[in-house]
């Protein structure tokens, strides 16, 4: 299955193939979790946003 879309230019994460081998039945969701660099950028981009809106 990778190498087939792989052929035609797009990428298929491991965890995708494995749960529609284990659970065809379902549909997949991606398990994408918000670390803390995510939450310091967002911080970040927050105070930003607030320092140039208090100009």
């Amino acid at each position: 299955m990778k190498q087939f879309y792989a052929q035609h230019g797009h990428a298929i994460p491991d965890d995708f193939i494995d749960h529609c081998y284990d659970h065809p039945d379902q549909p997949y969701q991606a398990r994408k979790s918000w670390g803390c660099g995510t939450w310091f950028i967002i911080g970040i981009a927050l105070w930003v946003l607030i320092s140039l809106l208090h100009k």
